[in-house]
């Protein structure tokens, strides 16, 4: 068996090990964005592509917002066939070690490629694999998708312009902005291997192959409040950056106390490379300077540099799209990436070939134990358990609006685990309903909502009324039919009904006349009537009246997003939006019937673009095929 096939088969080993708790225990990893957003989210998503439709719209969170332009819901993405294949929970199970190996042989083979041995190639691959910076963004199914391509661009600049294409659409489709600072590392690279025109033409043959996806998502992002003030604002950029004294975590990281459940290290801070790691990292910057090798050293002082606040801040200002970037700590993964290519320079400087695989064997245990256990994990019904407040909930005979109220985001009764911003887990089994986390007002283009609607801006002022009836009127307004707290509400029983156990929290307020029905509130005239649909699902909703509908204005309170089409008695009609950002329907003459329709314009242009990019591709490839033969 050769080197290379040795190394190989041992990072599949190490991916498959790494994650045995999960592929033979049925016990997979719960904490944060895995229980309430990507669970959830990627359950909604195969369930709608399996019913034959095509995931755009997801009514049953924030209010309504677009599904598919989220980047990371990861939709045509590689790595979510397995949860096509085998559900939201299931998939787990082929996903997790999947992306370890992608992680570790793309960096394996880059290495390589740049005249490492193998067992010193294998040393940067264990340390970039297994390191702190890769593990602990394993909650995030789009980080982890991205990351784990972040080498295979760069792995294939030798290769053909079109492989180096499918590298880079693996990686965007993946979901995660981290994308964008391994294309411009592979950029970079190509212009120091002189492979520059080939580089571009991979680039635009990327773009043109995910238009499907990038489309929908620039409309999204241009439309998101962020963007309109120029991106996030300084302070709560700023809170997230590094100091002087997270730089210890380059060795192991400071362990995170945590009482909710969540992962022992602090995913934003923790780029651990492990004691020996760290050693072979250290004798790799010098034997680079020592080689006059500057690139990497720089790569990594610059990456390190660009996390602390004041280089980040003056960055962000010369450089605007750079606002848009949520985490200064994100930077941490050019710095994360050059400690695995130095820990290869290191290993390389040793002469003993059998000191090497020591050295990487040690790192490899070190890596191994350290993060195997840093996240605490949960059989599969933990994502199919019903809390209380659910089952409250579901049993009403007509489904409605749920508002969040603050400090509900960790309630631990709601799972019936320990607190793992439980709410947000739980609107996964709502089926039918549509909750509404309250203050939530992020969107940064990657998969959380559009920043603060009227609407939301309404349920904020709610909490601040002079009364408990004001309350009211303002969450009648907003058609929620519960309110779920985790503290007190002030309450009168005149507008609201104590659903659940006043003794602990949570506290589920139902009111008494809801005025929301699968979370579309209909106005007609002077009322505000809830209006059953006679058809709902992801991307339609149809009003079919048993009596013809008067002269009026039909309103439904979603927040606005554009490609919402409406049909009247099966003729289009224009939508007016209103001040506060809503979308009404001016009836003049009445109507018998109302379908609306989520078709956004630049879905379907994307969609042609892609599909015209791929027959290209393959008319390309056959012709290129059919030459080799002859």
């Amino acid at each position: 068996m050769s080197k290379e096939v040795s190394a190989v088969a041992l990072t599949a080993i190490l991916s498959v090990a790494f994650f045995a708790p999960t592929i033979f225990g049925g016990r997979y990893p719960y904490q944060r964005d895995v229980a309430y957003f990507f669970q959830p989210q990627t359950a909604t998503v195969v369930r709608i592509a399996q019913s034959g439709d095509v995931p755009l719209w997801n009514p049953y969170g924030y209010m309504g917002m677009p599904l598919l332009a989220t980047w990371q819901s990861r939709v045509f993405s590689v790595f979510s066939i397995p949860f096509y294949l085998f559900g939201s929970v299931g998939g787990m199970r082929i996903f997790y070690p999947l992306i370890m190996f992608l992680a570790g042989f793309f960096a394996l083979a880059f290495l390589r490629g740049r005249g490492y041995s193998a067992a010193a190639s294998m040393s940067g691959a264990i340390v970039w694999m297994l390191g702190g910076w890769f593990v602990t963004k394993l909650e995030f199914f789009s980080y982890a998708s991205a990351a784990s391509m972040s080498f295979a661009p760069a792995a294939l600049i030798g290769a053909a312009w079109w492989i180096a294409a499918a590298a880079l659409a693996t990686a965007f489709l993946g979901g995660y902005p981290v994308f964008f600072l391994s294309a411009l590392l592979y950029l970079a690279l190509a212009v120091r291997a002189g492979r520059m025109k080939s580089a571009l033409a991979a680039s635009m043959a990327f773009a043109l192959l995910c238009a499907a996806q990038i489309l929908p998502t620039a409309e999204l992002t241009l439309n998101s409040a962020v963007y309109k003030q120029r991106g996030v604002a300084a302070p709560a950029a700023l809170s997230h950056a590094i100091g002087w004294r997270d730089l210890s975590g380059f060795v192991a990281p400071a362990a995170t106390p945590s009482s909710d459940g969540g992962p022992r290290y602090h995913w934003l801070k923790t780029f651990y490379a492990g004691f020996a790691g760290a050693a072979l990292a250290l004798a790799g910057i010098f034997a680079a300077l020592r080689r006059k090798k500057f690139f990497w050293p720089i790569v990594l002082a610059a990456g390190t540099t660009m996390s602390f606040a004041v280089p980040y801040d003056f960055a962000r200002r010369v450089f605007a799209p750079l606002a848009l970037f949520r985490y200064p700590s994100t930077m941490m993964f050019f710095a994360a990436a050059a400690v695995a290519v130095l820990a290869a320079e290191g290993a390389a400087a040793v002469k003993r070939a059998k000191a090497v695989a020591v050295l990487a064997a040690v790192a490899a245990i070190e890596l191994f134990v350290r993060g195997m256990f840093a996240a605490q994990t949960a059989p599969a019904d933990f994502f199919y358990r019903t809390p209380e407040a659910v089952a409250v909930v579901r049993s009403e005979a007509v489904p409605g609006r749920v508002a969040v109220a603050p400090k509900t985001l960790k309630l631990s009764v709601v799972s019936g685990r320990t607190s793992v911003d439980a709410w947000q887990g739980a609107r996964a089994i709502l089926k039918g309903f549509v909750t509404w986390p309250y203050g939530v007002a992020n969107v940064y283009g990657t998969g959380e909502p559009l920043a603060l609607s009227s609407a939301e801006q309404s349920a904020d002022a709610a909490y601040s009324r002079p009364s408990p009836d004001a309350a009211a009127e303002d969450f009648r307004r907003l058609g929620a039919g519960y309110i779920l707290s985790a503290t007190k509400f002030p309450v009168r029983r005149k507008h609201y009904i104590l659903s659940a156990d006043a003794a602990t929290p949570p506290y589920l307020y139902r009111l008494k006349k809801p005025g929301s029905i699968f979370g579309f509130t209909a106005a007609v005239r002077d009322g505000m009537t809830g209006l059953a649909p006679s058809e709902f699902s992801e991307n339609k909703v149809s009003f079919v009246f048993s009596e013809f509908l008067p002269a009026g204005i039909f309103h439904h309170a979603e927040n606005y997003y554009p490609g919402w089409r409406v049909f009247v008695d099966g003729k289009a009609h224009p939508v007016e939006r209103t001040e506060e950002g809503l979308k009404n329907v001016r009836l003049n003459n009445g109507a018998g019937s109302i379908h609306m329709l989520y078709a956004p314009a630049s879905f379907r242009l994307g969609i042609l673009i892609s599909v015209m990019a791929v027959t290209v591709a393959a008319l390309i490839l056959f012709r290129k095929a059919s030459l080799m033969k002859s």
